[in-house]
């Protein structure tokens, strides 16, 4: 399953326009706002007053990263997503996509954070603080969106209101952003999503969207 998900939504060459796109977009704050590139994405939650294309900036990456990688995931049949058979291994479906989203997104930020790593000059635990912050957030949205998605049988509007959510989390001052995404209230969300997902699926099956 790992496998058909990588070979559906990624190559070298989408992972590096986005990357580049986003690189162009940082950037360019320097010279619409008067803001270093690197302040909206590793100083984010640390500064007071945030212009709308700060907000922007930060949340444009993230919601492309889940219109790229994540919501082409429907639980559909045809698209062995995230198709349950009725077997022994029951959920073995449900534990691939979760790796595929952890795999993806480690390396997908990864890569995304040591460009504003190397032109900030900052700590390094910073970046991987944000990195680690960012790969929350993914998992939250993520397991949100799934169990969404078998509450409404509707794929956009789990992603609208996904994608809400992180709007919200992007708004939040740095002690709240920290608590709703360092601690182990995010963690308890995710658990709670992965739970409904299981005894949805252990009541109806495969979902048709």
């Amino acid at each position: 399953m790992l496998t058909v998900l990588f070979k559906k939504n990624i190559t070298p060459k989408i992972v590096l326009a986005v990357l580049v796109f986003f690189f162009l977009l940082h950037l360019s704050g320097h010279y619409m706002l008067g803001t270093e590139a690197e302040e909206s994405v590793l100083d984010y939650y640390q500064l007071n007053y945030r212009h709308f294309y700060l907000i922007a900036k930060h949340i444009s990456p993230i919601l492309l990263f889940l219109f790229l990688f994540v919501f082409k995931i429907d639980m559909t049949e045809s698209y062995t997503g995230l198709l349950i058979m009725r077997q022994g291994n029951q959920y073995k479906h449900l534990l691939d996509i979760s790796c595929y989203i952890a795999l993806v997104g480690a390396v997908y930020w990864l890569l995304y954070f040591q460009v504003f790593y190397l032109l900030s000059g900052t700590s390094h635990m910073l970046s991987l603080r944000e990195m680690i912050r960012l790969i929350v957030i993914i998992a939250q949205t993520s397991s949100l969106y799934f169990c969404l998605s078998r509450v409404f049988r509707n794929a956009q509007t789990a992603a609208l209101i996904s994608c809400a959510t992180v709007v919200y989390l992007s708004m939040q001052s740095q002690g709240m952003a920290d608590w709703l995404t360092l601690s182990p209230v995010p963690l308890l969300v995710i658990v709670t999503n992965l739970l409904f997902i299981i005894i949805d699926i252990t009541k109806k099956g495969v979902l048709h969207l």
